[in-house]
């Protein structure tokens, strides 16, 4: 069925589907490269955010931890004393100022071993404030007036007590649930142990703090996502921080069972995961972070809704699917009719195509085609045709970026596109080199005006000038010489210098007529001298008795006058970019040096 197929039908069809599988499979790698890249990136975006966060949570959290650990040092210092015995009312009335001057702490306490603190233990049994056995275990808490007021420690606070007895180390306290002056408070307990001399355990120092004063660490915001859900889990699963007040104080499996939070709580391991909080997809990343020195880790969770990270990966999707079925179509409505097109008049077409590959872009279609392969000769013409087309671009792509000293190689004598090409270059070339020449120009111009601008003396003017003259045309020496006012004969006398040592032997001063100097102040026009043989003749210039490769000795005159003459010298070839650029700046010099002449007679004359 195939073979009866029409020409054009068979170069559609396969093309077509070719097009289209090899569209399909290279935008669905795309997608899926992306994909991935796009998974990994969330995931380390989450994960640097969540280290943001814990970071901040743990530093918020150590706060009230560093509190203690200070109670506790100053607590073992009195409680093993020296010379001065400090007593359980002393001990009461510091912690008292302590409660009574720190708002955001919720009760400050101290629980001693029996008789570890004075062993006066049976003295204060039954009494106030302590129970049966007399143990020093004040609680300090605050009344509604903000007045320190204290009681005997809790059976929770003496529970983690023996925990910090038989593990010596720093303990925070999952929140619980607890009565203080008839009042149900959610609390979180920071425990620091003590010790005497000995290093031996005597007690505990500690400090509460109410859950819901914590609460503002989940509003706080370190980046610009203000969508951030946060959640921090204590080591039992508790809910100690969270977006959602309700869900403070509550375990974590009864709220939602998530198996990476529960695993990421009990192993203390990091993770990622996508999850469904009401109607919304969310990204979660769970990392666990230790407070002071405990041994127990807590862990924090951040989520950021998905549509948010993922709008970038669903956007290049869509645009891929969008991307795939344009070039498809667009295949299709190229494909369709080119293949008609070309079909019909295919052999018309394959001469043409010779002639188009020697570069005869004018040629017409009015000879008929002979051979007996006509897409084998086609293929040999295309072949020829892309060769000289790669060609041209090779040199057009030369052309764009500033290179014009690329030659193209002319397909025959009729290449007419060839030819057309590398005189086009050559064109540019030469106007490129203008233009550069104009800029530089300019910009010499603009320069040497800056220098010569602002009032100044002539001496200062003119060592200015000489030696942005000297530099900017790369010279190697330079002098300028200026006419001294009303003498007679005529005087120039030098004013600066560059690169230029004055000797007793080099004249300074010249009067009209003497050496070049005085030659080119009399004739009031530049000499130029280049290649000049070392036995040729001995030219006294203010250079010396040298003889440069190239000597520019040029007059400045102001309105006809001569107002002084610069001197450069160089040993390199002539340039005669730096002749003309004299010749543009000396009219711009001859002004300065007349207005600094002007200025100098105004200053002279109002000393009269």
């Amino acid at each position: 069925m195939f073979r009866q197929l029409k020409i054009a039908s068979k170069l559609i069809l396969p093309t077509l589907t070719l097009v289209t599988l090899g569209v399909v499979l290279i935008l669905l790698f795309i997608q899926q490269q992306f994909q991935t890249s796009v998974i990994q990136h969330t995931q380390q975006y989450l994960e640097a955010i969540t280290y943001q966060y814990a970071t901040f949570v743990k530093a918020e959290l150590e706060t009230p931890l560093s509190e203690v650990r200070a109670i506790a040092r100053l607590v073992e210092i009195t409680a093993n004393p020296t010379e001065v015995v400090v007593t359980r009312q002393v001990l009461n009335t510091q912690l008292k100022n302590y409660i009574e001057k720190n708002p955001t702490i919720f009760a400050v306490y101290l629980i001693f071993e029996p008789n570890a603190f004075d062993g006066l233990d049976s003295t204060y049994k039954n009494t106030e404030q302590y129970d049966t056995t007399g143990r020093f275990a004040p609680y300090w808490t605050r009344t509604q007036m903000g007045v320190g007021t204290v009681e005997f420690a809790k059976n929770r606070l003496l529970d983690a007590y023996q925990t910090l007895k038989s593990t010596e180390q720093e303990e925070i306290l999952s929140p619980y649930l607890t009565t203080v002056k008839n009042q149900d408070v959610s609390l979180i307990s920071f425990l620091v142990p003590l010790f005497d001399k000995q290093k031996r355990f005597i007690g505990v120092a500690g400090a509460d703090l109410l859950v819901s004063s914590l609460n503002y660490i989940a509003t706080v915001h370190l980046t610009d996502a203000t969508d951030t859900l946060l959640e921090v889990y204590a080591e039992d699963g508790t809910i100690a921080i969270s977006h959602d007040k309700t869900h403070i104080g509550q375990p974590a499996n009864a709220l939602y069972y998530d198996e990476q939070i529960l695993t990421g709580i009990s192993k203390a391991q990091s993770f990622f995961s996508q999850r469904t909080l009401g109607q919304h997809t969310f990204l979660t990343y769970g990392m666990p972070f230790r407070i002071g020195f405990s041994n127990t880790s807590w862990l924090i969770t951040i989520d950021i809704p998905e549509s948010r990270l993922m709008a970038t990966e669903h956007y290049v999707t869509r645009s891929i699917i969008a991307l795939g079925v344009t070039i498809i179509i667009g295949t299709m409505l190229i494909l369709i009719p080119l293949t008609r097109r070309l079909t019909k008049p295919l052999q018309q077409l394959n001469i043409y195509l010779q002639h188009l590959a020697q570069g005869q872009l004018n040629q017409k279609q009015d000879y008929q085609y002979t051979s007996q392969d006509e897409i084998s000769e086609l293929l040999d013409a295309t072949r020829r045709l892309q060769t000289g087309l790669y060609r041209i671009i090779q040199q057009t792509n030369a052309i764009a970026i500033g290179d014009y000293h690329r030659q193209i190689e002319l397909l025959s004598d009729n290449d007419q596109l060839g030819l057309a090409l590398s005189n086009m270059t050559a064109m540019l070339h030469q106007a490129n080199e203008k233009n550069r020449l104009q800029d530089w120009l300019k910009t010499g111009q603009t320069r040497l005006n800056e220098c010569m601008s602002g009032e100044q003396d002539k001496y200062m003017l003119a060592k200015k000038v000489i030696v942005f003259l000297t530099r900017y045309l790369e010279m190697q020496v330079g002098t300028l010489y200026g006419v001294i006012p009303a003498k007679q004969p005529t005087t120039l006398k030098l004013l600066a210098s560059y690169a230029y040592n004055q000797r007793k032997t080099i004249a300074n001063e010249f009067i009209l007529g003497e050496g070049i100097i005085g030659q080119v102040a009399l004739e009031c026009r530049p000499i130029i001298m280049t290649d000049i043989p070392e036995d040729y003749m001995i030219i006294r210039s203010g250079l010396g008795n040298t003889t440069p490769r190239v000597l520019l000795v040029f007059p400045i005159l102001y309105e006809n006058e001569l107002k002084g003459i610069v001197e450069l010298g160089t040993f390199k070839i002539l340039n005669n970019d730096h002749v003309e650029f004299l010749k543009q700046v000396i009219p711009s010099i001859g002004i300065a040096l007349n207005t600094t002449d002007t200025n100098q007679k105004m200053r002279d004359l109002s000393k009269i």
